[in-house]
């Protein structure tokens, strides 16, 4: 029996499937209470030989973080005027008459 510990310390119970390299009777509990999608990552930590501390690192959903998709479009707006601003200096940087390089022959 392997024991998995969560990142509040709550422990879990999973049957080690040696020749399946897996987790069983048990995981699908920890992988319902942590509500677990596909593409989040799941990092274990061995602590001792059957015990593994757990950190879960969620995947980035955006459609989940804005309700109508329209808080962050004033803050997008400035940010785009920014990069435009800082473009046009890199522009006149690069034409500031340097030498290139040639290619070897």
């Amino acid at each position: 029996m392997i024991t998995l510990v969560d990142e509040e310390d709550d422990e879990f119970v999973t049957k080690y499937l040696a020749d399946k390299n897996g987790l069983s009777a048990g995981w699908r509990g920890f992988a319902i209470d942590h509500q677990l999608d596909d593409g989040d990552a799941v990092v274990f930590h061995l602590i001792s030989p059957t015990i593994f501390k757990v950190y879960i690192i969620k995947v980035y959903d955006e459609a989940n973080n804005n309700s109508d998709g329209n808080e962050d479009k004033e803050d997008d707006t400035e940010s785009d005027k920014e990069q435009e601003d800082s473009g046009s200096e890199a522009r006149q940087l690069r034409s500031s008459g340097k030498r290139k390089r040639g290619g070897r022959k």
